[in-house]
């Protein structure tokens, strides 16, 4: 289940601002920091373990393909769309939609890492 504590809500919302601005800055070390912050608050509200360690082995895999080439630059802002999604669904007590929300956006994560 998802929690709508607030101090995480305030840890996830001060992620998304910090993605704003890695993304505004072309900052990729502030954008992949702030997005494993926000997974990493995120998966804490649900308390599973099994989704900390995949979670662990994403972010691996998304600072290479950060590091590596322009596309990043592309999908970053859709990401952080979602992200304010998933927020503002948990913040409203949404809590089966932000869960679908958060479905849609592992997919699109893993979609982006094979592509």
């Amino acid at each position: 289940a998802i929690s709508p504590d607030p101090d995480l809500l305030e840890k996830m919302r001060e992620a998304c601002e910090n993605y704003k601005l890695g993304i505004e800055h072309k900052d990729v070390d502030l954008c992949v920091e702030s997005d494993l912050l926000f997974h990493r608050t995120l998966v804490k509200t649900s308390g599973s373990k099994r989704l900390i360690e995949m979670l662990e082995g994403f972010h691996i895999q998304s600072i290479s393909i950060a590091k590596r080439g322009p596309s990043y630059w592309i999908r970053v802002p859709t990401y952080l769309d979602e992200h304010y999604s998933i927020l503002d669904l948990i913040s409203q007590r949404k809590g089966r939609l932000a869960e679908k929300k958060v479905r849609e956006h592992i997919r699109k994560g893993a979609k982006g890492i094979l592509e």
